[in-house]
């Protein structure tokens, strides 16, 4: 039987990580979150081979392929104890072929969607964010600088963004919350912390 399941969804540089973190400040009883990013570094961090193939594609701001992502998600979930908990997914699925690879593992009631319209705002977050942590003494993501941007906000355009039309379309569709993420992390919060008290159960 799928797991009931809330997506948050946005382009890299919307502010994701942040409102998963507001979300589970608030709501920890009631979300488990699997995030791709963190499923990924924790592939990094075992090694093997797949290590490898997800360095590559972070260096060149391109994907994992999706019948690595949804074996990776499916290994990662069934390490959870989820017990009465919603499923919070933020990166997956990620694109189209992944949503139809899962269906048979989630059952997605609302989609939150960070929604931008700047690209360059978004970019100069991600340099803003390398800056800080060289600042501090830290090594920045090796996906924070332009040039990998501008292409990873391509392919979220171009294979990410079908995803919530392919919900949208389904006979049982999720709702689907839209949430201004060009304001300051604490409206973005406030919008999505009324999206939630308003979500399908």
């Amino acid at each position: 039987m799928p797991y009931r399941t809330d997506l948050i969804m946005g382009a890299p540089g919307t502010g994701k990580g942040t409102q998963v973190e507001n979300i589970l400040r608030v709501y920890d009883d009631k979300y488990l979150v699997l995030a791709s990013g963190e499923m990924l570094r924790a592939v990094v961090r075992e090694g093997g081979p797949l290590a490898r193939i997800v360095n590559e594609n972070n260096a060149r701001g391109t994907l994992t392929d999706d019948e690595t992502m949804c074996r990776i998600f499916r290994d990662q979930l069934h390490r959870r104890a989820i017990g009465e908990r919603i499923l919070l997914l933020d990166g997956i699925p990620r694109t189209v072929e992944q949503a139809t690879m899962l269906e048979e593992d989630i059952d997605v009631r609302n989609i939150y969607q960070l929604v931008h319209k700047s690209d360059e705002l978004l970019i100069e977050r991600a340099v803003g964010r390398a800056k800080e942590m060289i600042a501090q003494g830290k090594t920045p993501r090796v996906d924070d600088n332009p040039k990998t941007m501008r292409q990873r906000l391509i392919v979220y355009r171009d294979l990410t963004l079908p995803v919530i039309d392919y919900y949208r379309s389904l006979p049982n569709a999720p709702l689907i919350h839209e949430i201004d993420a060009e304001r300051s992390k604490d409206d973005v919060w406030t919008q999505l912390y009324a999206a939630i008290r308003v979500r399908r159960v």
